[in-house]
């Protein structure tokens, strides 16, 4: 089963103060969806929270380590906007790819169950530069953008 795993790591959410006191960063509504709903609808996948074992850990929580073999699974940062050309990048990706913004870090991670090398470590192969326009939500003002 394709999945969703979205993450806070790299995303400073204590940034976006009072908002992740209560949420995930991919739970803040922008506009009339959340970004994690703009990301679901998109890439037409159902989406889980990377267990971060903290006090926001919900069901849908889930560690790396505990995906199933046939599963392909896209970490994406949970600050990133969907936009057409970035999913269409994503929809791309081979197992063991990620998206890497102007060589930065990467964005959006591709793997299954071979990738994974440790209960926090993914192998990643090679990166994809993206050169496309990058929406993050990094502030609160950022969200009504």
């Amino acid at each position: 089963m394709n999945k969703i795993i979205f993450t806070e790591e790299f995303c400073q959410p204590e940034s976006l103060y009072p908002f992740t006191l209560t949420r995930q960063i991919q739970d803040i509504r922008i506009g009339i969806l959340t970004i994690r709903e703009k990301w679901e609808r998109m890439l037409n996948m159902p989406s889980f929270d990377r267990k971060e074992d903290d006090y926001k850990d919900l069901d849908q929580s889930i560690h790396i380590s505990d995906i199933m073999e046939e599963d392909v699974c896209f970490m994406i940062h949970g600050n990133v906007l969907p936009t057409p050309q970035l999913v269409q990048t994503t929809k791309k990706l081979k197992n063991g790819e990620f998206i890497s913004v102007k060589g930065s870090t990467g964005i959006v991670f591709r793997f299954t169950k071979k990738e994974i090398t440790g209960k926090h470590t993914i192998k990643m192969t090679q990166a994809i530069s993206f050169e496309g326009e990058v929406k993050t939500i990094q502030f609160p003002w950022d969200i009504f953008i």
